[in-house]
């Protein structure tokens, strides 16, 4: 990473916390050939809850102190200045989990971490994102779509073959309503 004091460095970096290193392949998968302006950081273990702990305990935490060190970020800043926080060297956190109870939880272990060890990087509004991955994907056989007409083609083609789904309710109102369809 850059020295954040250059005034080369590109704006807009975000690291991506994922969970584990499929989540890092499947990050890494989508940010292909979008520059080298994000950073990727597998969360291998989980972080510690700062709730009733002491900072000396929560900064010992492995992923703790990673984060730390790849983001330049110091608990003893006050980042509601923003000559402060230009000296991170990224601009923002995406945190990717899976969405189920153990992506939901480290969700909130992410949440919690900021809240009560950089509270004002989160009065700035646009530095801690959430990003949904769906629970489930639905590949359809094209002969179960009907053709998509799109202006100036000369013929229509077929398109989402693909259906994403990020909950469990959703997909099963899909597949039920599916059901009902091919019974007539």
């Amino acid at each position: 990473v850059k020295n954040p004091n250059d005034p080369t460095l590109v704006r807009g970096r975000l690291l991506w916390l994922t969970e584990g290193d499929s989540g890092k392949s499947m990050a890494a998968a989508g940010l292909a050939g979008k520059g080298s302006k994000h950073g990727l950081f597998p969360l291998r273990g989980k972080l510690i809850n700062p709730s009733g702990e002491t900072q000396k305990r929560v900064l010992a935490n492995e992923e703790v102190a990673a984060i730390l060190e790849i983001c330049n970020l110091d608990p003893n800043t006050d980042y509601s200045l923003k000559k402060n926080r230009d000296k991170l060297w990224f601009d923002g956190i995406v945190a990717m989990t899976d969405q189920d109870e153990d992506g939901w939880h480290i969700k909130g272990l992410i949440q919690n971490f900021f809240a009560h060890m950089f509270p004002s990087l989160l009065k700035h509004a646009q530095f801690l994102y959430f990003f949904a991955t769906p629970m489930y994907r639905v590949q359809l056989k094209p002969r179960l779509m009907k053709p998509v007409k799109i202006p100036g083609r000369k013929r229509p083609r077929l398109s989402n073959w693909d259906l994403d789904f990020f909950s469990e309710d959703d997909y099963k109102t899909w597949q039920l309503k599916r059901s009902l369809a091919q019974q007539g």
